[in-house]
């Protein structure tokens, strides 16, 4: 194109190129990977529970509503059983394992030696797997020979039944998870303490405050996101507890460990009853998050340093 062309037509006006296309090409992939893996399964899984699914032939499934839902509340649906043993096991895990893990972090943080090898002693069953753990437990369980029971005849005791006896197989189970999982708790708030800053202690020290002092009134107030972390976590764990269950009771001795993730395993997999377990699954769902909402709302942080 000529000057005098440029002059008649105007400035050539370049073509504009999109800008900040990086946010979005890093979207795309975490987008499709929560719509595949996570959006998709949660809506099938609302429209299985408002049907009688047929597995052979889901088209001809018939849509029966909130049908589903209601057979829950029947007696012979064993979801009030499974409900509130679940309700105690999340309760007895959150209640001591949150506490535990902060004691065994104020332990580890007075070790100057050896700090690494104790953490590690602490931490090591939370990286074993759990069907080995309930194997390994079973058998420190078993009521004739079981190398507890053992111990507890040389002290004079009576032995116990535990998994075995149906008001001590729930709790002989959640104190084995306890056991497991007091490690991940320990390693988050040591990982805490370590963080706050000396000066803030030091401060404190110098007005006068001493250790249980020192303790109320600035380390546990600055260590409440870590808490607060730890406390979801620990609460939706509990929630999801399953192969402890399946290994060393299956639910019983009758329906005394019978939790929700057991009945949905047993409804889905064992029944074929793809529709109550999907509504079941969908309560415990609408369970947690309420649970998770309550305790962001009880245990919001007020601190910031």
């Amino acid at each position: 194109m000529s000057v005098l062309d440029a002059a008649h037509h105007g400035p050539l006006v370049r073509p504009r190129r999109p800008r900040n296309l990086f946010p979005w090409l890093v979207l795309v992939p975490v987008m499709a990977y929560y719509c595949v893996f996570l959006i998709y399964p949660l809506l099938f899984a609302v429209w299985v529970s408002l049907h009688l699914w047929i597995i052979e032939n889901p088209s001809a499934s018939p849509f029966v509503l909130f049908k589903n839902y209601t057979d829950l509340l029947l007696p012979t649906a064993r979801f009030r059983d499974a409900f509130f043993n679940t309700v105690q096991y999340v309760v007895i895990r959150t209640v001591a394992l949150v506490p535990l893990g902060l004691l065994v972090a104020l332990l580890l943080s007075r070790f100057q030696r050896a700090q690494r090898f104790y953490l590690f002693c602490v931490f090591a069953p939370a990286l074993c797997s759990g069907a080995a753990v309930a194997v390994l437990w079973t058998w420190l369980y078993q009521p004739r020979f079981g190398p507890i029971n053992a111990g507890l005849a040389l002290l004079g005791l009576p032995r116990q039944g535990f998994i075995t006896v149906s008001n001590q197989a729930l709790y002989s189970v959640v104190a084995v998870d306890i056991w497991q999982h007091v490690g991940f708790g320990s390693i988050i708030f040591l990982a805490g303490l370590l963080n706050i800053p000396e000066q803030l202690l030091e401060a404190a020290r110098i007005d006068g405050a001493n250790r249980w002092q020192l303790f109320w009134r600035v380390t546990l107030p600055l260590l409440a996101p870590t808490t607060l972390f730890i406390s979801v976590v620990t609460l939706i764990g509990s929630f999801q507890v399953f192969d402890l269950i399946l290994v060393m009771t299956s639910g019983g001795p009758g329906y005394a460990s019978y939790v929700l993730s057991y009945l949905i395993y047993n409804e889905g997999i064992v029944r074929n009853s793809l529709s109550t377990a999907t509504a079941v699954s969908l309560v415990m769902f609408a369970i947690i998050m309420v649970f998770t909402v309550i305790q962001f709302r009880l245990m919001r942080p007020r601190w910031e340093y």
